[in-house]
Order: C-alpha cells, then structure tokens, then sequence
C-alpha cells in the first residue's frame, strides 16, 4: 500500500482549512479523518496527474485555499455553502449533515 505523503506547508493549509475556516466546532477525531480523506484525495490527484509537486501545491492553495475547500465539498456534498460556510461551522459531528438536511426549507 503507497503512504500518501504531502509537506506539512500542504498539511497546515489542509488543517488550517479543516480547523478554523470551515468546522470550528466538529469535534477533533472527525476534523482527523476529514484530514486524513483530504489529504489522500490530493495525494491521488498529484499521481494521477502527475504535475510538479510545487506547482501542483501552488494550485492547491492558490485563492485561500480554494481547490482544497472545493475537495471537501466534493466529500461532503450535502451541506448549504450559503452565507459564509455558516452550516459547516454549526456541525459537532458529521452525523449532524442529516440534521441539517432535514431542516433546511
């Protein structure tokens, strides 16, 4: 099995991203896995494409962090990005996407 290996500059932006942009309040081992499911994505992505490591991390955080925030809607695509990614921020735990879901108009 190949470990997905990206520098800890990607690292932090992914964190970064996860942490304080859009699930300030999920709780850590599920901010963990998101992590980990990121990370892997990016890593298949930069294979598959098989660009320049430094150019292919460039595009991944140009835009503040832009292309790393469209992988996680892609993962997660059930959530209303509306008024700031305020629906993200309200999560506690994954689950709470079906919460949000069923209430939503």
């Amino acid at each position: 099995m190949e470990i997905y290996e990206i520098d800890n500059d990607l690292l932090r932006h992914i964190k970064n991203v996860i942490y304080y942009d859009l699930f300030v309040n999920l709780i850590e081992e599920e901010k963990d896995e998101l992590i980990k499911y990121v990370k892997k994505l990016i890593w298949i992505m930069y294979k598959k494409f098989n660009i320049e490591y430094d150019n292919f991390k460039a595009q991944m955080i140009l835009n503040n962090n832009q292309d790393i925030i469209s992988l996680i809607l892609l993962l997660l695509p059930y959530i209303d990005t509306k008024e700031d990614f305020i629906n993200f921020k309200k999560l506690r735990e994954l689950n709470d996407i079906i919460t949000l879901k069923k209430n939503s108009p």
